[in-house]
């Protein structure tokens, strides 16, 4: 019979069809296909290739379920065939569905080593494509990552040391301050403070914490509260080493908006007096912002001190820089102290976070350009190397700051 023969072969044309799908790799279009197909090897071990490729928990387990409910003898085939096919997609229907809303992807078994690597990429794909404030319309969201980041510090540090760095980015480098976000900036910084140990990258991280905590319209209550949480911070790490640190914290406060006159300049004058206690051990660019820093908060530095101009004898240095950053404030106030240290050098600013016309010609203008990578964007790092002259030279600034993009300069003059 025509008709059966037609129909009998419609299974195979099919499976072809699947086929073709999975080598142009559109798995799931390949798998709508052979789940409407009847049982057989190949399309059993096609299914169990597309579940593997998509890693999709709920597609691993159906068609998990859909092997074992079948001919026993196509499964024997299966099994015995294709063991480490087989076995990968039984770890990945072992793991759990990504949540759809975002209190469902904070939930998390911290014992389960395999969900743990799992959470951790997850939360990085989302650190780079999405806006943190998508998930602010979820109700208590926030208050509920900052408790659960809490809990993390406390009771899994190992998970959390492998999320903070994810979180941070997404919150911190990638969105901008929202007094939403409130309670998880407090809960960032006290989980450092949990850890009591505070190298060069800690006290970064708490820098910009901060600043993202006053640039988001706190109260003054908060305000002051995170002027305390610094110098109890900086009490404990209080050295030479770290009042560059100090400086730039309170250099991004004069600029800053204000919710607490009284604390900011409870901070300043902190810094500004154990500036001028180790000053004979601080650079030229801490120098130089102390000094502006004491000048525009009024406080009196003892006359006595060598003066910023006697001390720099390269001040006839002559060239023209571009000085890359997203964070406009620093990067203005380093040109006003890099114009008196240095005045017969061009300055030239840019935090164009695209390849723009304006940044390309001003890479290619520059005999020196210093660029803050960790507040930058891909995009205009390669455009400056692309545009850069050959003899031109690419400073690249660790960290964030005023001190950091002043004391590049002053090194290569």
């Amino acid at each position: 019979d025509l008709f059966a023969r037609i129909e009998a072969l419609q299974p195979r044309i099919g499976l072809d069809e699947a086929v073709q799908e999975m080598y142009r790799d559109r798995y799931e279009q390949a798998y709508a296909i052979l789940v409407s197909l009847p049982d057989g090897v190949e399309v059993l071990t096609a299914m169990l290739r597309c579940a593997k490729e998509v890693e999709d928990p709920d597609m691993a387990r159906s068609t998990l379920e859909r092997l074992r409910s079948s001919n026993t003898s196509f499964n024997t085939q299966v099994s015995n065939q294709k063991q480490k096919l087989l076995q990968s997609v039984e770890r990945i229907a072992a793991t759990k569905a990504v949540a759809t809303t975002w209190h469902g992807r904070l939930d998390l078994d911290p014992s389960d080593a395999v969900e743990v690597a799992n959470y951790v990429v997850r939360w990085r794909e989302i650190a780079g494509a999405i806006d943190g404030r998508e998930a602010l319309n979820e109700g208590d969201f926030a208050k509920k990552l900052a408790d659960w980041s809490e809990e993390l510090a406390l009771t899994y540090p190992e998970v959390f040391e492998s999320i903070y760095p994810v979180w941070f980015e997404w919150l911190i480098e990638r969105t901008p301050p929202d007094a939403r976000y409130l309670p998880v900036y407090y809960a960032l910084i006290e989980s450092l403070r949990v850890r009591d140990r505070y190298g060069s990258t800690e006290l970064e991280l708490l820098q910009r914490v901060s600043l993202h905590i006053v640039r988001s319209g706190p109260t003054t209550d908060q305000y002051a509260r995170t002027i305390d949480d610094l110098l109890a911070v900086f009490k404990t790490v209080r050295a030479p080493e770290t009042v560059g640190w100090a400086l730039d914290v309170a250099d991004a406060l004069t600029v800053a908006p204000c919710r607490g006159e009284e604390a900011r300049l409870r901070w300043i004058t902190v810094t500004v007096q154990t500036g001028i206690e180790f000053i004979a051990r601080l650079g030229l660019a801490e120098k130089s912002l102390l000094m502006l820093i004491a000048k525009e908060s009024g406080i009196p530095v003892p006359s006595n001190h060598v003066t910023i101009q006697q001390q720099n004898d390269n001040s006839n240095f002559c060239e023209r820089f571009l000085l890359y950053s997203l964070d406009v404030q620093s990067l203005e106030r380093a040109v006003l102290l890099l114009k008196a240290m240095y005045p017969q050098s061009k300055f030239d600013v840019n935090g164009d976070e695209n390849c723009s016309t304006r940044l390309k010609g001003a890479a290619r203008s520059a005999d020196g350009i210093v660029f803050v990578s960790s507040v930058a964007t891909h995009q205009a790092f390669f455009c400056i190397k692309n545009s850069k002259r050959d003899d031109a030279s690419l400073l690249q600034v660790v960290g964030s700051g005023t001190t950091r993009i002043v004391q590049h300069v002053a090194t290569y003059a």
